[in-house]
């Protein structure tokens, strides 16, 4: 008897060790959640664009127009967000905060490629940059007022985060340059099963669906057509491929307790 209590006490350690061994195999190192491990801290990474490509205009776009002059009157009615008198409508410092304010108090571009602006008229500016936009405003407005500046943003450049980020979500960017570690950045970061090897970038374009795949451990990711991300853009970070293991880890536990329990329990009652 005593043989045979001896027996299940060495399968449930030999058991116990085979299961802790895979598990711990399976749990990763902090360089499997760095991004860029091949930079260090003194290396002038040449080859990489230093200009990023801008978005160019297009008729789905809805741009966010601001035109400060010497006219109040006109201040007021392009800046609705710093006017005294609520400029197109009440609660005016809130209208930019959401959505719908923003498809509402936006400029949206129409089928022939123009913006319609009150007093100035219509802008074309199909297929052009933010700033070139900017640029064209400036022109046509010089026309009627003295003493200006011009800011356009784009409303509609929104961003999906997608996997295994702490927080995923759609987010909005209103500077002319966003990347995928922006986009990361907005979602909180990574979690703990980030494969940073395989992430994906989605992105509708004229010809069709693209797909771009990035390995942001390697210092090759900032030279790929999808690092610089394009609206409407969907970063998505697949899991690493032990992820399952890792949260199964408290059922495995639980099973060899439990298994151990019952074996010893056994060995007990047919003593």
């Amino acid at each position: 008897m005593k043989n045979k209590f001896n027996a299940i006490n060495t399968a449930v350690k030999l058991l116990s060790f085979l299961i802790l061994l895979g598990f711990f195999s399976s749990c990763r190192s902090h360089k499997d959640l760095t991004m860029l491990r091949d930079v260090n801290s003194q290396q002038n990474l040449k080859g990489f664009p230093d200009v990023p490509p801008q978005h160019r205009i297009t008729d789905t776009d809805n741009l966010y127009v601001s035109i400060v002059s010497s006219n109040k009157e006109m201040n007021d009615l392009y800046n609705p967000a710093f006017s005294e008198t609520g400029g197109r409508g009440s609660n005016s410092s809130l209208i930019y905060n959401d959505v719908a304010g923003q498809y509402i108090y936006g400029y949206q571009v129409d089928s022939q490629g123009e913006i319609s602006l009150p007093l100035i008229g219509k802008v074309r500016v199909l297929g052009m940059t933010l700033r070139e936009c900017e640029e064209a405003i400036y022109k046509k407005a010089k026309e009627y007022l003295k003493e200006l500046s011009v800011k356009v943003r784009l409303l509609n450049y929104k961003i999906t985060v997608m996997g295994e980020v702490t927080k995923p979500g759609v987010y909005y960017n209103y500077n002319y340059d966003f990347t995928v570690m922006d986009a990361i950045s907005s979602a909180n970061g990574i979690t703990n099963f980030a494969n940073l090897e395989n992430v994906l970038v989605l992105r509708q374009s004229a010809d069709g669906s693209q797909t771009f795949k990035l390995d942001l451990s390697k210092k090759e990711s900032l030279a790929s057509p999808g690092y610089h991300l394009q609206p409407n853009d969907i970063v998505f970070i697949k899991p690493a491929r032990y992820k399952n293991v890792q949260l199964r880890a408290p059922v495995y536990t639980l099973f060899i307790s439990t298994s151990a329990a019952l074996l010893l329990l056994a060995s007990i009652l047919t003593q």
